[in-house]
């Protein structure tokens, strides 16, 4: 089945200055620097509570009509919108869903809720999976914690799934021009877990953290340094 990629550049600002402030505290490669934060962002990305692995019900509900099934849920979306010419309407229109409506518009909106629907349809509980499959084929390393348990199952459980709908990829091969890329195929469903949201807002608390310790000068204290970066300053 074919799937719409959804592209989101990821560009946080006082990023690179983290990299090469932990670099200059620490010691060692740029490319190691970026590997463990790297896993420190995957890690709690997938482990945060609002990262949620999507249902099939969550899905349907949110996008087939009020009482229609598919797939064993019953939809309980309330509202569409036709524009002029759609169903054959004359003007842009708002119909409550849960009404009776003539054959043709419910007929209509239906097929074009199934369609999207069928999209994200297999991918759901990959969400969390996601994010522990990436770190998982770049070797990183997995932190103190480790990567949430539901996340490892769906791996377990979805190898083939996880493999056609996640890449990750190191790029440069001079330690300076070194960088990892990762991506998700998921289409819709990513809405339903807030992974995506929080794989950028892990990367802007990290940032802005680092401008903090940098202005009170907690990177001096190495027990805040050790809770703060893990993988990179071990006791």
């Amino acid at each position: 089945m074919s799937r719409k990629v959804i592209t989101q550049k990821i560009d946080i600002k006082g990023w690179k200055t983290i990299i090469k402030e932990l670099q200059r505290i620490k010691g060692g490669s740029f490319k190691d620097i970026i590997k463990s934060e790297a896993g420190e962002v995957l890690r709690q990305t997938t482990n945060r509570k609002s990262t949620k692995l999507a249902r099939h019900e969550a899905i349907v509900n949110y996008l087939m009509p009020w009482g229609s099934p598919f797939g064993g849920y019953m939809g309980k979306k309330k509202g569409y919108t036709l524009k002029s010419g759609e169903a054959g309407v004359s003007r842009q229109t708002t119909y409550l869903l849960t009404h009776r409506l003539p054959n043709n518009i419910w007929n209509y909106i239906v097929q074009k809720q199934t369609k999207k629907v069928q999209n994200p349809y297999d991918n759901v509980g990959m969400n969390k999976g996601q994010f522990a499959y990436m770190a998982k084929i770049l070797r990183l390393p997995n932190g103190t914690n480790g990567f949430d348990g539901s996340a490892n199952k769906y791996i377990q459980k979805s190898p083939d799934e996880v493999k056609e709908n996640t890449f990750a990829k190191e790029r440069g091969k001079k330690d300076s021009k070194y960088s990892i890329e990762v991506g998700s195929n998921l289409s819709k469903v990513l809405r339903f877990g807030r992974g995506a949201t929080n794989f950028k807002s892990v990367m802007k608390g990290r940032a802005r953290k680092m401008e903090r310790a940098l202005a009170k000068g907690i990177l001096n204290d190495i027990k805040k340094r050790t809770r703060a970066y893990p993988m990179i300053f071990k006791k």
